[in-house]
């Protein structure tokens, strides 16, 4: 039998990328499942970082609450040195100072000073460069804040041997009546060294920021 001349006799085909469900379905899957695995991931990555992102936040705190549970403890113990110190002897005041930087985590210098700003009793010899600062124009206003509030007024931190300091100004009260105020200088440095355990110190660096 003759055909017609450009008629072909096979069967005719679909064209290579006409497939059908069967050939789209599997590849369907596999991209779905990538997909998945991939959203799977991003979702264990975020749940990661904001879980470590909580954890940072309970240490700080940890530390913040630590710290500042530690200098009100300071100062209503410095509070009570400086009503006590008209009645006690001179070296029963030096006792009680000794006692307090053996006990208080950065505490380096406690001193007693009069209404004026004079030092009447320490811990340690008083350097000059201390006398001047606690006579200045700074630590006399934080002197009568301290007074006119009855709490402790903290000073601006500084630096002194090769470590930034602080000196914080508790009011001292006699008979219910203004009798100075005790001065006690922490190291920040010393404080942080004290205050955050080894484990902490290892994961994070942790500061002190003047607000």
């Amino acid at each position: 039998m003759t055909l017609p001349s450009g008629t072909d006799a096979r069967p005719g085909r679909r064209g290579t990328n006409d497939h059908g469900w069967p050939w789209y379905a599997p590849r369907l899957a596999i991209a779905l499942f990538v997909l998945a695995l991939a959203g799977l991931l991003w979702v264990l990555h975020r749940q990661e970082v904001e879980e470590k992102h909580a954890a940072v936040i309970r240490d700080i705190l940890w530390v913040e609450q630590n710290v500042r549970f530690g200098l009100a403890r300071d100062v209503e113990q410095l509070g009570q040195l400086g009503e006590d110190a008209s009645a006690l002897a001179r070296r029963q005041v030096e006792l009680r100072m000794e006692y307090l930087l053996q006990n208080s985590p950065g505490l380096l210098q406690v001193a007693v000073l009069d209404e004026s700003g004079a030092v009447r009793a320490s811990a340690l010899p008083v350097t000059p460069e201390a006398a001047r600062r606690w006579g200045d124009v700074s630590s006399r206003a934080l002197r009568e804040l301290a007074r006119s509030s009855g709490n402790a007024a903290y000073g601006s931190p500084y630096r002194s041997e090769q470590e930034h300091r602080l000196d914080v100004f508790v009011p001292c009260y006699r008979a219910g009546r203004p009798a100075g105020t005790v001065v006690g200088v922490y190291g920040l440095g010393t404080m942080l060294a004290a205050q955050v355990p080894w484990w902490l110190a290892e994961k994070h660096l942790v500061t002190l920021r003047d607000a």
